[in-house]
């Protein structure tokens, strides 16, 4: 265990202490706001998260590192807890094993510890109840009963998500209470932190939650990626439920979307592989519950599954995404021990069986993540991308220096950006330390968000080429702008960006 913890963390390192990338749009985006506005608009990121990293980046700088410092941190301490929740749910070596590698190998946890999202903060913060409770179970200390109900809360503000959580953990804390000697005392407590929870929810969501615009958003999303039931005519809310409940369930073997197989395996032939990898993970989910019901572990099916379930109930209402997208990532510190202990049912203490389902899942899960899907994450590619705003704008500025060394009375340059890049270039020339104190952007270059619909105007007038940044639709964007001006220099930064140069036709 402690091997696949300790790859687990470097893992994590890579691409955060080591060869950072850069900030994308939406990490740009949020960026900004938090260094230029008020915390209170920042509505639905939690209010927590962001004032801590605004005190870090005061102090230490708004680097990639800093930025991104609370989503590694808490993705790592994430980690190190697994073990003891594997010891603490599961019986058999080979299911604690496998629970601690699903939680360190997990493509989504790796690639969300280095972004500037609160995602991979609300996983550990969902991980906090459950090991407050199995630590109460196991050694009968009200201190840690007492110490889960001060906890709830108090998270809140660092993951408004934990919410999902409240019924399930508050219900169990009601049945203990009666259990214990001082059961008044203990009963009092629990309503009193159901009220604290109930007032802190009230507050945030009064003062910064009710702006939000819910159906408009849902609308955006539900057309975009799917999380949210848009009303299609071809299906009824309940099997589109349904659907995206298996891809929950199925988070386990996310790496499967990662594979990529060679050219000797046919490419039908991966894609059922794919599905029935899938499908075991949905089997053990749903055999996770039997399992939980058969050793009449009600506690732990309130405590893993309930969330789940309130997930699904609010979503029935039409307020919250459900799928295995990014916003639902805290949905691993239930789904990933659920699968485990579907597995641990199944082996039971045979060791035929133990063998037989280590098998499959080597054959059908690991080994092909490894031959398929597997890197060191370098690159970010789970639900996300890498960004090269910092290569764009030091390969501008050489290009600049060049031109200004043909020709010292150069005027300034002008620079047409596509969204994905104007809020990334704007970051990085306005508030990062290796750039904003420079002079030598704001007088060498004039940046504009919008090509398709400034190029052609800008070429009408422009007594000189002009630059054009572009960060997605590649191909298309180079084509039209082909079609409207003439490419004089052409560069592609890694797979991701065009930088082109364009005179009037």
């Amino acid at each position: 265990m402690r091997v696949l913890i300790v790859f687990g963390i470097a893992l994590r390192l890579v691409g955060q202490v080591y060869n950072p990338s850069s900030l994308w749009t939406d990490e740009a985006k949020w960026a900004v706001r938090l260094l230029h506005e008020p915390l209170n608009a920042s509505s639905i990121r939690p209010i927590a998260f962001m004032w801590l990293t605004k005190k870090l980046v005061e102090v230490f700088g708004a680097t990639e590192f800093w930025l991104r410092f609370l989503a590694n941190v808490a993705s790592i301490a994430a980690l190190l807890l697994v073990p003891y929740i594997a010891s603490q749910l599961l019986k058999s070596r080979f299911a604690r094993v496998l629970l601690v590698f699903a939680f360190a190998l997990h493509p989504a946890l790796i690639d969300l510890s280095k972004e500037f999202k609160p995602y991979s903060l609300e996983v550990l913060v969902h991980l906090l109840p459950i090991i407050l409770y199995l630590r109460y179970r196991q050694t009968s200390r009200a201190r840690y009963l007492y110490g889960l109900l001060a906890l709830l809360p108090i998270v809140f503000l660092f993951a408004y998500n934990i919410a999902f959580a409240y019924p399930g953990v508050l219900l169990l804390a009601l049945w203990k209470s009666w259990q214990t000697p001082r059961r008044w005392r203990a009963i009092t407590a629990t309503l009193a932190s159901a009220a604290a929870c109930l007032a802190v929810i009230a507050t945030v969501y009064t003062l910064l939650l009710s702006t939000v615009k819910t159906r408009k958003t849902e609308s955006y999303w539900g057309s975009k990626y799917g999380v949210f039931y848009t009303g299609e005519p071809s299906r009824s809310r309940a099997s589109w439920l349904v659907e995206q409940y298996d891809d929950v369930a199925a988070l386990p073997g996310l790496r499967r979307t990662l594979w990529k197989a060679p050219a000797c395996l046919d490419a039908g032939f991966v894609d059922h592989w794919r599905s029935a990898e899938r499908l075991a993970w949905v089997f053990a989910h749903f055999l996770g519950a039997y399992v939980l019901a058969r050793r009449r572990r009600w506690d732990v099916m309130l405590l893993l599954f309930l969330p789940l379930l309130t997930l699904v109930v609010v979503n029935l209402v039409g307020y919250w995404p459900l799928g295995a997208a990014r916003m639902n990532l805290f949905a691993c510190a239930y789904v990933l021990p659920i699968a485990a202990i579907g597995l641990d049912g199944l082996v039971g203490m045979s060791r035929t069986r133990t063998w037989i389902t280590a098998g499959v899942v080597l054959s059908l899960s690991v080994l092909p993540g490894f031959a398929f899907g597997f890197d060191w994450h370098r690159h970010k590619r789970t639900w996300t991308r890498d960004h090269y705003a910092r290569l764009i704008l030091v390969r501008l500025r050489s290009l600049r220096e060049q031109h200004l060394k043909a020709d010292p009375t150069r005027p300034p340059e002008r620079v047409l950006l596509d969204t994905h890049s104007w809020h990334p270039v704007r970051f990085y020339e306005a508030y990062h330390p290796d750039f904003a104190g420079e002079s030598f952007y704001a007088q060498n270059f004039r940046n504009e968000r919008g090509i398709s619909r400034k190029l052609p105007r800008v070429l009408r007038r422009a007594k000189q080429p002009v630059w054009v940044i572009v960060s997605k639709n590649l191909d298309a964007t180079r084509a039209y702008v082909a079609n409207v001006g003439k490419i004089v220099f052409e560069e592609q930064v890694h797979d991701q960006h065009l930088i082109l140069l364009v005179a009037p036709k």
